[in-house]
């Protein structure tokens, strides 16, 4: 049976959570209709007084979960988002997908094939991330992905940042040059299809990066 939360509860969590200086938010409320402006109004009121510099979303975000109506603001309610505790799951057909101020995400990302998606400030993922064939970019501040990490068939050019991938790290026909950061890799590595691949040996990347499965330089 799903919660159905009203927005006199939502208040009182609010007011009850002490996490810091974020706006929290079940996921079962943004998934009843019109939760999620509701909630992003909420938040517009009470940030100032608050001092709120985000919001927090407890549970899974699932964009098939959302009500139609509430698409129009859905991107600015994501662009607030901080932290979600639980799985991030974007839909193919959603125009954006921007999350501006997003560094957590305590479950997995699903993205596969998604058009417009962003984020500039994401550093770390508990469970996989799934963006391969998307519109990624880029991911500068990416340090740490305790699953696997396929964005494979994308446009990143670096991952600056990363240090750890804590299974498969899949970089498959991106333009990949350097990983001046990266560590651990406890899975396989594959880099068949990269500007990387092309100048480097296997020798080379295990010298300096710990990769507990196969590396995967050529077709």
């Amino acid at each position: 049976m799903k919660l159905i939360i009203t927005e006199e509860q939502l208040r009182l969590i609010i007011e009850s959570e002490d996490g810091g200086k974020l706006f929290a938010v079940p996921s079962a409320f943004l998934q009843t209709i019109g939760g999620v402006t509701k909630a992003l109004n909420l938040y517009n009121k009470l940030k100032d007084d608050k001092g709120f510099d985000g919001i927090k979303v407890i549970g899974k975000l699932d964009y098939y979960e959302i009500d139609a109506d509430d698409i129009d603001d859905l991107d600015n309610f994501t662009n607030e988002v901080v932290y979600i505790d639980g799985t991030l799951i974007l839909a193919e057909e959603n125009p954006d997908n921007n999350f501006g101020k997003l560094k957590v995400i305590n479950g997995n990302l699903r993205g596969s094939e998604v058009d417009n998606i962003s984020f500039p400030n994401l550093e770390y993922v508990t469970g996989d991330v799934s963006l391969e064939d998307s519109g990624i970019s880029e991911l500068p501040k990416l340090k740490e992905v305790d699953g696997a990490l396929f964005i494979q068939r994308t446009g990143i050019n670096s991952l600056p940042e990363l240090k750890y991938v804590g299974l498969h790290l899949n970089l498959y026909n991106t333009i990949i040059k350097d990983l001046p950061k990266l560590e651990i890799v406890q899975g396989v590595l594959t880099l068949r299809h990269s500007p990387l691949a092309d100048k480097t040996t296997e020798e080379e990347l295990r010298n300096k990066i710990q990769v507990g499965g196969n590396i995967s330089l050529w077709n």
